[in-house]
């Protein structure tokens, strides 16, 4: 009787157990990557990309890289930002740039053809073609698969009701 009572508490540990990891499995963490929204105004002439490289700090700062990428036969001329923003990295004449925001931020990049006879995107430049990019921060990247976690607790449930059932014939024989 004491073996099939040892036995029933193991199951009900094991199946306790089972219950944090199907927890965090199921809840998601909120995204603190890109608490900041960064809006990139397209231009004719280039594309940019932009990576958030630091989540927001203690202090409200987040760091963000820009690259800006220039069409065939157009050049890079620089940034201009909307919004609180410090330079990290590079210099808004660069087409790399690393940037320290507080707040929400606005990035229109400069581009110009190569040839001399094409006018600047810079300054007071016609409305885009292109809808802004805006990128929200509402989703979490993916870090890894909780399937193993889920498989391996099943796993163990399944031996652990084994034994149970071996120890029980044991002691009804």
């Amino acid at each position: 009787m004491k073996k099939v009572i040892s036995v029933l508490a193991v199951l009900l540990v094991l199946s306790l157990s089972v219950m944090p990891v199907f927890a965090d499995s199921i809840s998601s963490p909120k995204a603190t990557v890109a608490d900041y929204d960064v809006i990139v105004v397209p231009v004719d002439g280039g594309t940019v990309t932009y990576i958030y490289i630091t989540g927001v700090d203690d202090d409200g700062h987040q760091q963000v890289r820009f690259v800006a990428q220039p069409d065939d036969e157009w050049d890079f001329t620089g940034w201009e930002f909307d919004g609180e923003y410090t330079v990290i990295e590079g210099d808004l004449t660069d087409d790399t740039v690393t940037v320290d925001i507080t707040t929400d931020v606005t990035v229109k990049p400069g581009f110009k053809p190569s040839s001399p006879d094409e006018p600047s995107t810079t300054g007071a430049a016609p409305e885009p073609t292109k809808k802004p990019v805006i990128d929200d921060g509402s989703k979490s990247p993916q870090t890894g698969s909780d399937t193993f976690a889920v498989v391996s607790v099943i796993a163990l449930c399944l031996i652990g009701g084994a034994a149970a059932l071996a120890v029980t014939k044991k002691v009804r024989k």
